[in-house]
């Protein structure tokens, strides 16, 4: 599942650069927006299947919150994400304030997903 959850984060921020560079060149394309979110969701969920991690598995002593903290950081992303477009369009500045809070967020969360499989893995 780790791999999972991996593969998808990566596609969806390799999708996401590649936006970036047609939001910038003004060539804007819709089928690749949808497709960035859904995979969005997808990552998001596959997270939230590991967070809640085999029923059948005896507790951690120790659970580790940077799980909870990735899922935070990540659906605060796929929810700036999709609201930024959607509602800000006549004020660009705003509309790019929450792009850019979108794409701290995701990587935040990618890097905090990184160390927790990291440290889960040891």
């Amino acid at each position: 599942m780790n791999n999972l959850t991996l593969m998808l984060l990566g596609v969806t921020a390799a999708l996401g650069l590649y936006h970036v560079r047609n939001y910038l060149r003004a060539t804007p394309n819709p089928t690749l927006r949808f497709v960035h979110g859904f995979l969005g969701f997808a990552s998001l969920s596959a997270l939230v299947v590991l967070l809640r991690g085999n029923p059948y598995a005896p507790e951690d002593p120790h659970p580790s919150h940077l799980g909870s903290i990735a899922a935070g950081l990540l659906a605060w992303s796929l929810f700036s994400g999709l609201i930024g477009p959607m509602y800000l369009e006549k004020s660009r500045r705003n509309r790019e304030a929450i792009l850019v809070s979108h794409a701290a967020a995701g990587l935040a969360g990618i890097a905090v997903v990184l160390l927790w499989i990291s440290r889960q893995t040891q």
